[in-house]
């Protein structure tokens, strides 16, 4: 329905022409000045095209705005309150609470930070803080970068001695890693190796594929040994091969922990003129017995009786074991 012609779109009231014969109090909507809004028929009725005065609603009243317009409203969290349906072994204990901070910039170059929290039972707790732009600005930066970054967990290292093997040569508490020294030998050095960050040739580089590698070494070795069992001349190459430089990369592996804990030589032939610092007496121990020498650097790494050793693990120490520096 629109106005009648001749209705002022500023007036206070309007003209309207009737649709149709309609009772006193219906209502029907009319377009005026592109707002839509009711208009009910007077009392005793109107036939159709019959004209009526009625007056415009009043407009709703629009809330001024902030005077400060730097001022931002920012809802923190918000705990929704649980129905009453909810059992009540499956609320939740913490209070209902809603929190809202304030942020306003001064003038002066300053920011004001308010923070109200209305608890459920009507307690309304309220904290200011004030201080620069500049200051807000890089502590928001700091802690969005600690949050990108994650905080850098503490790296523990262990103490190993110096001047003097832990143990004697012969001397093994562990019956585990005894058994793994005797029978899966190449297994225990490259978890050595991996512990000091040494390469599978006993150098300082890449270390992290070290014990695979010489698990798959160890590998090739049982399978060359049955395949020696035949009397294949490539298998018997292959398995000698193999043992001969895992005789060379621990005599290696020993020299470099010697020289790097400053452990000295006991050969008597090398002592006095340093011939060759000890590499022959490296030499020695392990053609003698290897296993001895693997249970010897093993331990001194680590105190055995406080970290017990992991056959399984790459270290062969537990997880929570310190790294050597």
């Amino acid at each position: 329905m629109t106005l009648k012609e001749g209705s002022d779109p500023n007036d206070a009231t309007i003209i309207v022409e009737a649709p149709a014969s309609l009772p006193g109090g219906y209502v029907f909507d009319v377009e005026h000045n592109g707002h839509v809004f009711p208009v009910a028929v007077p009392d005793g009725g109107v036939l159709e095209g019959q004209t009526f005065q009625s007056e415009l609603p009043l407009p709703q009243p629009i809330a001024p705005p902030s005077i400060d317009d730097n001022i931002v409203v920012v809802p923190v969290d918000y705990v929704i309150p649980m129905p009453d349906e909810v059992p009540q072994e499956q609320r939740s204990d913490v209070p209902i609470s809603r929190t809202t901070r304030f942020v306003v910039n001064n003038p002066d170059g300053t920011q004001t930070t308010t923070e109200e929290t209305v608890h459920s039972d009507g307690t309304v707790v309220r904290t200011s803080i004030t201080q620069s732009i500049a200051n807000t600005n890089t502590a928001s930066n700091q802690l969005t970068s600690e949050q990108e970054t994650g905080a850098q967990p503490k790296v523990t290292y262990a103490h190993v001695p110096e001047g003097a093997w832990r143990t004697p040569l012969c001397e093994c508490h562990n019956t585990g890693m005894c058994w793994m020294v005797m029978c899966c030998t190449f297994i225990p050095l490259g978890q050595l190796m991996q512990r000091l960050k040494l390469n599978f040739n006993g150098d300082q580089g890449d270390y992290k594929m070290t014990c695979s590698i010489w698990t798959a070494l160890w590998i090739i070795l049982i399978s060359s040994l049955a395949i020696a069992a035949c009397l294949t001349e490539y298998a018997l190459f292959i398995f000698f091969a193999l043992a001969i430089y895992f005789v060379y990369a621990l005599v290696k592996t020993r020299y470099y922990m010697r020289r790097r804990y400053n452990i000295p030589s006991c050969c008597s032939r090398c002592k006095p003129k340093n011939e060759c610092n000890g590499c022959c007496n490296d030499c020695c121990c392990v053609l003698y017995c290897a296993p001895c020498v693997l249970c010897q650097m093993l331990t001194h790494t680590h105190d055995e009786f406080k970290y017990n050793y992991v056959w399984h693990n790459s270290r062969g120490l537990p997880k929570e074991a310190p790294q050597i520096e």
